[in-house]
């Protein structure tokens, strides 16, 4: 029992949700520099989202028309990372193409984890991105090349929500007409349906937003979190330096931000519960493979001996699943990856062909050639509007 416990400690400091590649610069937006709005509370949210207990449906998508007037807006995950010369642009790059080919989309823009950390610090959020600043650029310039490092995605999450406001705040003032689809990878997903859940109802940019589409992104929540920031790690020795590695690696705020709710700690800093709300005001469509153990919900295996007879096994994370079948479309399908049990020589030696598989499973969706088509045929029926608000799986 305690070998297991310690298996699985070990495990959650290194399995948690990234992945880590560079990208390319490309078009963006002008416009007055301005101040988001002022988020709501969750307490609020239901109330307000669920009137009389009865969600309502979301609102119609209205199509783009204009390519001129048609914006993307993609936020990358964790420890992802950007600087000149080598943005986040490779990311999301198969997928650019597919929509620049079949929808004729021109006007794509990036957001910048930077943005959040220089107004932490007083400065402008503008200058979380190479011209940011830049009010007299066109659209198709200003928020093309973020610029943040991979300390700065370990903020806390609302604050990259008030950044994501304003960005989108400046987009629309820019041009009046925009429609706008929101495309997130893990955390970024996560960031869009924080700001779809806190400012949805009330914000003058919800009829901007055409559809939100969250990418392997674990939106229920990351159980090893709890195990993390929990008494386990808070009080026993032998935990401690995992409970360091974990929270330098991936922000003790977001961990805590993500646990699942479960005791009265978790439920008071965990935001989970909120985000299921983002369903509710927008045309949400969520991608997952069942092979990525951070999005689906699948138990995951590991050997406690070398004929792997003893077995141990822990949730490494959910995606969407729980949400209400109405507020989204889901597909959940294996999009690659490897799903047997990890080696017990591969847990003694800090796992790290285990950790290359885990987070190789979560990238494959959007880089394997085998499976990246139908993930950009996804990402572009939801940007088109064409797909029904009817999920793939119960």
């Amino acid at each position: 029992m305690v070998s297991a416990l310690l298996a699985t400690v070990l495990l959650a400091s290194l399995v948690l949700f990234k992945f880590v590649v560079p990208s390319d610069p490309d078009e963006s937006v002008r416009a007055e520099d301005s101040q988001p709005a002022t988020l709501v509370s969750d307490a609020d949210l239901v109330s307000r989202s669920v009137p009389d207990g009865n969600p309502s449906p979301p609102p119609s998508v209205v199509s783009s028309t204009d390519p001129t007037r048609h914006y993307v807006l993609f936020l990358a995950g964790i420890d992802s990372w950007s600087i000149p010369g080598e943005p986040i642009y490779g990311l999301f790059g198969y997928v650019r193409d597919r929509l620049s080919r079949d929808l004729q989309v021109s006007r794509f823009v990036y957001f910048s984890y930077k943005a959040a950390a220089v107004h932490n610090a007083g400065r402008d959020y503008c200058e979380g991105w190479v011209d940011g600043c830049s009010s007299s650029e066109p659209a198709t310039v200003r928020f093309a090349g973020p610029v943040y490092s991979v300390e700065e995605t370990h903020l806390s999450i609302d604050d990259q929500v008030m950044a994501l406001d304003w960005m989108l705040t400046q987009i629309v003032k820019a041009d009046a007409g925009a429609q706008i689809d929101v495309v997130g990878y893990s955390l970024g997903g996560i960031v869009a349906a924080r700001w779809a859940a806190l400012r949805g109802s009330e914000s003058a940019l919800s009829d901007r937003i055409q559809s939100i589409i969250l990418l392997e992104s674990p939106v229920g929540g990351i159980p090893l979190a709890n195990l993390i920031e929990g008494p386990v790690c808070t009080r026993f020795n032998f935990c401690q330096p995992l409970k360091k590695f974990a929270e330098g690696k991936y922000g003790g705020v977001v961990l805590r931000q993500l646990q699942v709710p479960s005791d009265d700690r978790s439920r008071s800093e965990s935001i989970v519960p909120s985000l299921s709300q983002a369903g509710l005001l927008f045309k949400v469509t969520s991608i997952q493979s069942t092979a990525d153990y951070l999005v689906s919900g699948t138990p995951l295996e590991f050997c406690l001996d070398a004929s792997c007879i003893s077995r141990g096994s822990f949730t490494a994370g959910s995606g969407s699943q729980g949400w209400p079948a109405t507020s989204q479309t889901l597909h959940y399908e294996y999009l690659g990856g490897d799903t047997a049990p990890i080696r017990a020589e591969d847990l003694l030696s800090l796992m790290e062909p285990a950790t290359q598989r885990l987070m190789t499973n979560h990238g494959l969706p959007l880089f394997d050639p085998s499976f990246r088509v139908q993930t950009a045929t996804w990402i572009a029926e939801a940007v088109s509007g064409g797909v029904a608000n009817t999920p793939s799986v119960p």
